[in-house]
């Protein structure tokens, strides 16, 4: 039974976690999404619905991702690894600092719930795609151009995607679906889904291990990080630097009153 006992006794151990290396692995694992999220978000601005692009004023923005929603896209990619990249810098290579650490697990939990809204809208916009290519079934869209001008025997020759129709009677540039735009689309979903999802997390194990990163509630900013979640040599702070110094003042003020004894002591022998 004792033997027994023992055994049971050394299952916390066996079950226990390394709370500090947990919250850096899912650093580590933001900073790489957010990078994906970047390379995803740099490709899908001005990406057009149809291709070649609508060229007519208005329906060029209308049938893609115009400048607006391009910067969108783009800016927040690069507020997310930003934001990755400073929670591994708070957590792991300056003091604790409690202002720092609140605005920390806030600004997760905001930027978690933008990247869950742009999931949805360009999930949304995926699925659009899908339904424009399902709505024409191996058709495809017209314009009046400039470019697209001639006969049924001239118009094909001009290098703008004419086409003659003649349902219209006349020579139109001819649009289909872009499916890479929609490829480009699920992308951006699939990393901001990603994203959101251990934003969440992150920012709950943040506030659920909060004692793993300060052993009392403390705003003063030189206090250094606890060992067990750095592995560098932690330079001395200036708060440390001076009680040395004064303790060295100490020592010295002891020895001089030491020598001070020893030396009314010998004139009084003599």
């Amino acid at each position: 039974n004792a033997e027994y006992m023992g055994a049971f006794a050394q299952i916390p151990e066996f079950m226990s976690i390394d709370q500090s290396k947990v919250v850096k692995i899912f650093s580590v694992i933001l900073i790489l999404f957010s990078f994906a999220l970047c390379i995803s978000s740099f490709v899908t601005a001005k990406q057009c619905y149809v291709k070649p692009c609508f060229e007519g004023d208005g329906q060029d923005m209308l049938w893609s991702i115009d400048g607006g929603r391009s910067f969108h896209v783009v800016f927040l990619a690069l507020v997310c690894f930003v934001h990755s990249i400073t929670a591994y810098w708070i957590l792991f290579k300056i003091a604790f600092d409690e202002l720092k650490y609140g605005m920390l697990v806030a600004k997760t939990i905001i930027l978690a719930l933008a990247l869950f809204t742009q999931a949805v809208y360009y999930g949304q916009q995926s699925t659009l795609l899908a339904e424009l290519k399902d709505h024409l079934a191996g058709t495809a869209f017209y314009e009046n151009n400039k470019y697209c001008v001639g006969n049924e025997t001239t118009c094909a020759g001009n290098g703008h995607s004419c086409t003659w129709v003649p349902a219209f009677d006349s020579c139109q540039r001819t649009m289909y679906v872009n499916n890479d735009t929609r490829s480009k689309f699920d992308a951006v979903t699939a990393f901001s889904v990603l994203l959101s999802i251990f934003q969440l997390t992150f920012a709950f194990l943040l506030v659920l291990w909060k004692a793993q990163f300060t052993s009392q509630t403390s705003t003063t900013p030189d206090r250094i990080p606890s060992q067990s979640r750095v592995s560098f040599a932690v330079p001395q702070t200036q708060v440390q630097q001076q009680q040395q110094q004064q303790q060295r003042y100490a020592n010295d003020f002891q020895d001089g009153e030491d020598s001070t004894v020893s030396y009314q002591s010998d004139n009084l022998r003599l």
